[in-house]
């Protein structure tokens, strides 16, 4: 049987099995690999074999995954994968990382507006994977403009349900 381990998200505690943890790592690991793809371009090292590489190919097959979080937008644009951060918010210490942030600037190169994304390998389907991280994707925004020194609600959040290949909006400004 499989141990299980406690994680934090979003001030939820949810227990998760150890192979769920590695195998989510990994994941996340991948996807911080890639930067942005041009269409028809394959994930970099997709020849390797493993449960990771499979899941995150499958991913990427998804048109709409591909055109909403691996396209470059146009103007210019800051890409942040897998960054950590920390930030105090009402006196309460948030503390996570992002899987995924494009920040869009201004012609003056200070940042206009962003979005968060978070990578999801639950085995859940994508509207309880949404349901479930809301919290967490709703603190991820405020802390996210916070940093950035923008209004939140110029900041969209959402999953990237990687099982499905859907990508779930939790704030569309």
């Amino acid at each position: 049987m499989p141990s299980a381990a406690p994680t934090h998200a979003g001030g939820a505690l949810f227990r998760e099995t150890a192979g769920g943890v590695v195998l989510g790592t990994e994941v996340h690991d991948r996807f911080a690999e890639i930067g942005w793809l041009e269409p028809g371009e394959s994930m970099p090292g997709a020849e390797g074999g493993g449960d990771a590489v499979r899941l995150v190919a499958d991913c990427l097959a998804s048109p709409d995954v591909r055109r909403a979080i691996f396209t470059r937008p146009a103007g210019p644009c800051l890409l942040w994968c897998e960054r950590r951060f920390e930030w105090i918010e009402e006196g309460r210490w948030v503390s996570g990382a992002f899987d995924r942030v494009v920040v869009r600037l201004g012609s003056d190169g200070a940042p206009v507006s962003a979005s968060v994304h978070d990578f999801k390998t639950d085995q859940v389907d994508a509207a309880e994977a949404a349901a479930r991280y809301a919290p967490q994707l709703e603190a991820y925004r405020r802390a996210l403009a916070g940093i950035l020194g923008i209004d939140p609600d110029r900041v969209s959040a959402g999953i990237v349900h990687v099982r499905s290949g859907t990508v779930v909006p939790i704030f569309n400004p």
